[in-house]
């Protein structure tokens, strides 16, 4: 057996390995002994079956595997012996390999392997950003304060329909049901309910009674298409209503405090404002990171440059992903490499950070929103139970799980990015840092398969640890190409 390697080009390096039959034949007649000790045969007792019958029945697969395995294996070998640190995954070079199943004498299988780009990055650069908060409004604050009222308010069946936030549930047709608010309705339909009680109809054409599309599909309980098809036909009914739901707002005095706020002492309106207030700016703090964190990555890739072996990392794109193809690689090749490239640098950036996210960092983080969600005016500890119980069901879900694993990724990074430049910090309204969303948006979202193979550093995946030991193998073709074969047989 020979082993040989190549560098092709800035990035790009191959492994070569040669075989012939005297190094995979022990292999395979190991395994063919192996097979014919359990194989059961008509006409024969178990373990008794002819070698040449064995041989007939699975020769082909148990060479094909055997040669496959040892190929893979020598390449493996080499990769962690001279640690070599890749990115994306090997890929077999089938132009300048000889693998011939149907003349296997002699074996050439040439494995190509992108390295891990070379790169400091100038964190100083950073300087030139702002970090921007958001100021918080009174009106913020009222619209909170209304909603944890209404969260807390009691609910009332009223004889008729009287205001903007009543809900009413209606039925139609021959016995469909729905339900709205009064608020979701246009003006001129609306009307047409005030004053309403169980047991009336009203006649409405369903087209023009809500005030925009969602709240339509929503009271229908369809998607958009099936909308769009729905537009076409008569949508005019008889709704007769059969219930009307009203939540009043609860006072603010001390009950509402202790239900709001079941942790804290409050001790006025006033403190219970300035309570609120911090929590809309706490929310917001995570906005004001997440802007900082596009706009860092994309000044860090474009003052950062990193280069990728550019043919190579086109046939891994088309070797990963059905949606493209040799038609449409060059359109949708930089929306990729900036895929790959942003994650090399978060790579880089973890590394140094030195933070690992392991898989109960995941679930702790899954556990809290939930919590926020549905449990938040609870005691922590006697809803746990309940709490680990979901968050064992979304640990099953692999696309929550990494999208959980990118935020606790990014918090981390962006506290990191903190501490290697002071930045000059600036109040803005919610309108102001929307427009500076959309002015950041070099960072290309992440597109599946092109992100999941490009992590390969200080990142503890969750769900990727028992991946990684395989991390070097390759798919090879276990029939070969014509070309390969009769580039083999003429040798």
């Amino acid at each position: 057996m020979k082993v040989s390697s190549e560098i092709k080009e800035k990035n790009l390096e191959s492994v070569i390995i040669e075989f012939s039959k005297e190094d995979y034949a022990e292999r395979v007649e190991k395994e063919l002994k192996k097979i014919r000790r359990t194989a059961q045969i008509h006409g024969f007792r178990v373990g008794m079956a002819p070698m040449g019958m064995i041989q007939k029945m699975y020769g082909d697969n148990v060479l094909q595997e055997q040669v496959l395995d040892m190929a893979n294996s020598e390449f493996s070998h080499y990769i962690e012996e001279n640690k070599k640190n890749m990115i994306l995954q090997p890929m077999i070079d089938e132009e300048n390999s000889s693998i011939n199943f149907e003349n296997p004498e002699n074996f050439k299988f040439v494995f190509e392997y992108a390295i891990y780009p070379d790169f400091d990055i100038d964190y100083n650069v950073l300087q030139s950003l702002t970090y921007h908060k958001i100021d918080v409004s009174d009106e913020e604050v009222d619209k909170y304060i209304e909603n944890i009222r209404y969260q807390h308010g009691k609910y009332s069946s009223p004889e008729t329909i009287e205001e903007q936030d009543d809900f009413i549930s209606v039925q139609y047709g021959e016995d469909t049901k729905g339900s709205f608010y009064l608020r979701n309705l246009v003006e001129e339909v609306s009307k047409q309910f005030i004053g309403k009680k169980n047991g009336d109809v009203v006649n409405v054409d369903f087209n023009k009674s809500f005030i925009n599309s969602e709240e339509l599909m929503h009271f229908l309980n369809i998607d958009e298409k099936t909308l769009e098809e729905k537009k076409e036909q008569d949508m005019v009914y008889d709704l007769t209503i059969e219930n009307i739901g009203r939540m009043q707002m609860a006072e603010i005095n001390e009950e509402l405090f202790k239900l709001a706020c079941p942790t804290q002492t409050i001790e006025s309106a006033e403190q219970f404002r300035e309570i609120s207030k911090a929590e809309i700016a706490k929310e917001y703090l995570s906005v004001s990171d997440n802007l900082f964190y596009k706009q860092a990555i994309e000044l860090l890739l474009e003052k950062n440059p990193v280069e990728l072996p550019v043919d190579f990392t086109k046939k891994y794109i088309l070797n990963n992903d059905e949606r493209v193809t040799a038609e449409t690689i060059d359109a949708e090749f930089p929306k990729y490499l900036n895929s790959f490239k942003m994650e090399l640098l978060q790579n880089v950036i973890a590394k140094e950070a030195g933070f690992n996210i392991s898989q109960e960092d995941v679930k702790e983080a899954i556990r809290r929103k939930f919590f926020d969600s549905y449990f938040k005016n609870f005691d922590y500890e006697s809803v746990k139970s309940y709490l680990d119980s979901m968050v064992e069901k979304s640990m099953q879900n692999r696309e929550q799980v990494m999208k959980v694993y990118s935020e606790l990724e990014e918090k981390e990074i962006v506290k990191f990015l903190h501490t290697k430049v002071q930045l000059e910090e600036k109040f803005a309204t919610v309108d102001e840092i929307v427009k500076l969303f959309q002015g950041a948006n070099a960072v290309e979202e992440k597109t599946e398969p092109a992100k999941a193979k490009a992590k390969k550093t200080a990142k503890a995946k969750t769900e990727e640890k028992a991946e990684d030991k395989d991390s070097a193998k390759v798919e090879i073709p276990k029939k070969a190409s014509k070309k390969t074969s009769k580039k083999s047989t003429d040798e």
